[in-house]
């Protein structure tokens, strides 16, 4: 008797993650033009706190951390996703040009989806900028060195 073989595109993959910011990001799960009705995680710098999440993927779907800052100094974001680091190849950034400088108002669902169709449309997607090696003292990922990816304003990353 044969096994019947699933597509792999109705199945979900549990992966998980940590990520540090300054100042402000919300993680989402969609693709093209779906979105999750709500972000999985909502984190606000607090030094150099990292914060866990876990999520469930299809094979089509993406992480959208949607990032932004108070416009006070160097801002970004250091992620380590299922053993994928920022500064890895794979990660797409789209800055938005959007201007939210605090944790409230955050921007909605329907902002962020509207965003993702404007990149996804216009082939906006782009590599992110690898800032300075993150090797101090302040090192919020104490056992894996990274690249600060650089935010200067308000963006999205995919992944």
């Amino acid at each position: 008797m044969e096994k019947e073989i699933q597509d792999p595109c109705t199945q979900k993959y549990g992966i998980s993650g940590k990520v540090w910011c300054d100042d402000f990001t919300d993680i989402y799960v969609g693709h093209c033009d779906t979105l999750s009705e709500k972000p999985i995680k909502s984190i606000n710098y607090e030094g150099n706190k990292v914060e866990k999440f876990g999520a469930d993927l299809g094979c089509c779907d993406y992480l959208y951390l949607v990032c932004w800052s108070n416009d006070g100094g160097v801002n970004g974001l250091l992620a380590d996703i299922a053993g994928v680091y920022t500064n890895n190849i794979d990660w797409e950034v789209f800055p938005t040009g959007l201007d939210f400088d605090a944790a409230t108002p955050r921007p909605t669902r329907a902002s962020v989806l509207a965003q993702i169709q404007k990149a996804n449309c216009h082939h906006k997607w782009v590599k992110p900028f690898q800032g300075p090696l993150n090797n101090g003292a302040s090192n919020p990922f104490t056992l894996k060195t990274g690249h600060f990816d650089e935010c200067t304003s308000s963006g999205m990353i995919r992944a």
